[in-house]
């Protein structure tokens, strides 16, 4: 057997409570496979565990750890309550992997505020020197504020890194995810920078507008936020050189949903829409599917394993709507759920091709 097939195997009789037979396949497969995961050496450590196989349970919890487990999504406070296996609790071995974890956590802290900081203080600046005339746009990210509504909202300009051109320059107004979970606007968030969509501007030259929602005020509650979206392009015009006819709106998932508010309004600045694992329901407004015809296309892109919007919504809205919308157009993907385009392999499998179609770009 292989080591995918191994571990598969081994995953299910762990699953099974076949603790020996597991082990066995674990086994098996650590000497066959020099790219073991940490949490491949986090299941192997149950199901030694679970035989009393004390040593090589901490053995592979050590691996683990060496890899990176226990530094993200509260892992740490699992291993450290250590409920499902506590006659690990107590070992000398086992406390000193936890205080290894705890330095990098620690460690991951410092560093993030430090990047963090460094980054808020080069967008503001940016926002303030950057120059926008037409013989000098200044690339990178720059910050700045709009108050056209009842919240100040904070939104990025984002210039890529390949050389663009005045006379067809093409811009992206694009809405986040993860709005309802999100408690503030993260615009001083470091990693919003690894962001897909800025990775996609520098491969193909466009200008990307990248506003922040949050739970209390974003597209998926209040309406006023969506209309904040066109204050802030009509403000952006203000500052650089966008063509009228090349400026375009999407988003991923709650920004994906939002996308369909604007593509069935009558008037917008944008001349086409698309969407990541967006969702064909509104909470703020019903969809006016007529109005999505061909001459401002919709472009949705949803993951067939997607766990949050499921396929087969999607798909019965698709087939009942299409023939209204005639300008909307759907594709799945086959594999990467709900944050398929966040897939290491999505950039250039997947979303570089895609915007060279939906941008009309050779």
């Amino acid at each position: 057997m292989t080591y995918s097939q191994l571990m598969q195997s081994a995953s299910t009789k762990l699953t099974s409570h076949e603790y020996a037979s597991a082990l066995r396949d674990f086994s098996q497969a650590f000497k066959q496979h020099d790219s073991i995961g940490k949490y491949d050496y986090a299941n192997a450590m149950v199901a030694a565990y679970k035989l009393d196989s004390i040593q090589l349970a901490l053995n592979w919890f050590s691996k683990g750890v060496e890899l990176g487990l226990g530094l993200s999504n509260g892992e740490y406070e699992y291993f450290n309550n250590a409920s499902d296996f506590p006659g690990l609790k107590d070992q000398p071995h086992y406390q000193a992997s936890l205080v290894q974890i705890s330095e990098k956590l620690n460690n991951q802290k410092s560093d993030k505020a430090l990047k963090d900081k460094q980054w808020f203080q080069m967008i503001e600046r940016n926002g303030e020197n950057v120059k926008h005339n037409n013989d000098s746009l200044s690339v990178g990210f720059s910050l700045y504020w709009n108050d056209s509504g009842t919240s100040k909202v904070p939104y990025l300009v984002y210039l890529p890194k390949k050389s663009i051109s005045i006379k067809n320059l093409k811009t992206i107004v694009f809405l986040h995810g993860g709005v309802v979970s999100t408690p503030e606007f993260s615009y001083q968030e470091s990693a919003i920078s690894s962001e897909p969509i800025f990775k996609v501007a520098d491969s193909l030259g466009f200008i990307v507008i990248y506003p922040f929602g949050k739970k209390s005020y974003g597209w998926v509650n209040q309406k006023e936020a969506f209309y904040q979206i066109l204050d802030i392009v009509e403000e952006i015009k203000g500052k650089y050189p966008l063509v009228d006819q090349e400026i375009y709106l999407g988003g991923m998932s709650n920004g994906g949903t939002a996308t369909f508010w604007f593509a069935s309004q009558s008037k917008t600045p944008f001349k086409s829409f698309f969407t990541f694992s967006g969702n064909c329901e509104l909470k703020v407004d019903t969809i006016d599917w007529k109005k999505i015809d061909a001459s401002r296309s919709l472009y949705s892109v949803n993951a067939i394993d997607d766990n949050v919007f499921p396929k087969d919504n999607i798909q019965r809205y698709y087939s009942e709507k299409s023939v209204i919308a005639q300008g909307w157009h759907l594709e799945m993907v086959k594999s990467g759920g709900h944050g398929f385009i966040y897939d290491p392999t999505a950039l250039n499998l997947f979303l570089i091709p895609f915007f060279k179609r939906f941008l009309n770009i050779n």
